[in-house]
């Protein structure tokens, strides 16, 4: 194999990693919605969890954050327990009410 080839095959494994060391438990706990549209509550409720979590200040400026970072990977296992949590839900709750006033 040639040089070029290898360092091909390697950063190919290196960039698939994160995806693969996600948990299953943690994916498929996130709801999946199918083909149905998320309402604006949804939406907004899910980016209040992702701010909570700190993911908005490493997506900040112009170049990818780097996902093998462990503050990365903290805020995003942060981001999906809220998701997953009561914190989602009071907060569905909240854009809900705020959309009816």
């Amino acid at each position: 194999m040639t040089l070029n080839l290898k360092l091909l095959i390697a950063t190919m494994a290196i960039a698939v990693s994160p995806i693969a060391s996600v948990s299953a438990s943690s994916v498929s706990t996130v709801p999946a919605n199918g083909d149905r549209q998320l309402t604006r509550a949804e939406v907004l409720a899910d980016l209040e969890m992702w701010k909570r979590a700190g993911l908005h200040k490493l997506h900040e400026g112009g170049e990818t954050p780097d996902t093998f970072s462990s503050e990365y990977r903290s805020a995003y296992a942060e981001y999906i327990r809220m998701r997953n949590g009561v914190e989602y839900k009071q907060e569905l709750q909240r854009q809900q009410e705020k959309r009816r006033s």
